[in-house]
């Protein structure tokens, strides 16, 4: 299946971005379906707007959706639009916040998009978030939890849990919102083969690695200010420690999309309107796990 999109302008005006998908097959009909019959029936203001499609009997499978201006995450955290401080830390929190509110509704609705990653999360021209791609998104029958389903997704944000019992369930999207976490803090890449050390490639595990070592702050990206704004770093400290949550192996060890949401508004909330004081947390101290303070999360 190849995939590619084209820029359009509609008659009325709107701009618009047009995915074309030029190859048939089982697998392209499945995701073109899932991706028309999630975002049919979903309206929020951090996901994708869908204007329009062909059908699966039309020559090519076309959808329309609206065009979202300043590209990915993934590209500003570390590919083409990567420069030193274009997205400072209140925006990267800020995207945390929005991605985590759309995530909140999605499964509010029974729908677990199944493919979160940096690269899925598109930025307006205000570097607001709408959360894209529905095509390995599945709806959840009411009454269940999980579904069996062949694990797919992106290699670094694969949940292990998902890959063992092959049932993919709304802790698999919080498992992704973990990665996407630290790709925050960080700027790394989920998966870099380029990454000089084997055992370093797989992002979440080397912040599991550095989160439980004590070591984490090694990896921080230097240019946010956590060693030197108290503010930035109290939240930086409060992310590691939710994203540490997210990203265990158990999905029942996990919180929900909604408790974590909670948890992000909370911090940027406490820390906008926080004054400096002296004697609080010192920039030069580790990043680590407070005791017991993320017991509040515990998925109930």
């Amino acid at each position: 299946m190849i995939l590619f999109f084209v820029y359009g302008i509609l008659e009325d005006g709107r701009e618009v971005a047009v995915k074309h998908l030029d190859k048939y097959g089982s697998s392209r009909d499945q995701q073109f379906e899932n991706e028309i019959t999630v975002l049919a029936n979903v309206l929020h203001q951090h996901l994708v707007l869908l204007y329009g499609c062909t059908t699966l009997k039309s020559r090519e499978a076309l959808v329309v959706y609206e065009f979202v201006r300043n590209g990915t995450v993934a590209d500003h955290l570390h590919g083409n639009k990567a420069t030193p401080r274009k997205l400072p830390w209140p925006m990267r929190m800020r995207i945390a916040v929005e991605t985590a509110s759309a995530l909140k509704y999605l499964h509010a609705c029974k729908v677990i998009h199944r493919d979160m990653k940096t690269s899925n999360i598109l930025l307006d021209s205000d570097y607001h978030v709408k959360v894209a791609d529905f095509g390995l998104a599945r709806f959840i029958p009411t009454d269940h939890s999980r579904v069996s389903t062949t694990p797919q997704g992106t290699l670094g944000y694969l949940d292990p849990e998902y890959n063992i019992t092959h049932e993919v369930t709304y802790k698999t999207d919080v498992y992704c919102f973990g990665v996407i976490l630290i790709e925050l803090i960080t700027s790394f890449p989920a998966y870099d083969v380029e990454r000089k050390n084997t055992g370093d490639r797989n992002l979440s595990e080397t912040a599991m690695k550095r989160i439980t070592d004590k070591t984490f702050h090694s990896i921080v990206d230097r240019t946010l200010g956590f060693d030197s704004d108290s503010r930035v770093w109290n939240m930086i400290n409060g992310v590691v420690e939710l994203s540490y949550q997210c990203l265990q192996s158990s999905g029942d060890m996990r919180p929900t999309m909604k408790e974590v949401f909670q948890r992000l508004q909370l911090l940027e909330k406490d820390n906008e309107i926080q004054p400096e004081v002296a004697g609080s947390s010192s920039p030069n101290e580790e990043i680590r796990l407070i005791n017991n303070d993320l017991a509040s999360l515990s998925p109930s």
